[in-house]
């Protein structure tokens, strides 16, 4: 599992030690402080996270694994690096965007929805029946 802001680190560890005694807002604390995902101006940069993905954990990925990128898609007017998601696509058998802004918002202001839903499926799924929904659309049957 990896997390983000500016900066993408791998997270697992923070969620896989089995702690009875921590609560999930514990770890999650824990995580957001100590993991690389903000080492820039801790405004999102999902340009910069994917080029720095696709350059640190590329081989994370494979074709037999799925690619799942959660995130309302501002980026703060960054370069969008359209080429290292397109490259992390091609690396997978299955890529999705779940997207929390409603769709009429893509591409508005420094929203980059509309860019990489040119590369990636993207879904709107701003609350359960819509999590739902896109589940059961994405499962085999």
């Amino acid at each position: 599992m990896f997390a983000f802001v500016d900066t993408v680190d791998e997270v697992t560890e923070y969620f896989d030690r089995g702690q009875a005694d921590e609560t999930f807002g514990e770890v999650m604390h824990e995580m957001v402080t100590t993991a690389r995902i903000a080492t820039r101006d801790g405004h999102s940069d999902y340009g910069h996270m994917l080029k720095g993905f696709a350059r640190e954990y590329l081989d994370s990925l494979t074709h037999r694994g799925a690619l799942l990128i959660l995130g309302d898609a501002r980026n703060n007017y960054h370069w969008t690096e359209t080429d290292s998601l397109r490259t992390l696509t091609e690396r997978v058998r299955h890529a999705y965007w779940l997207n929390p802004e409603r769709r009429e918002e893509w591409g508005t202001g420094d929203s980059d929805a509309d860019v990489y839903a040119e590369v990636i499926d993207m879904y709107e799924c701003r609350n359960a029946q819509q999590l739902a929904k896109v589940i059961g659309d994405l499962l085999p049957v």
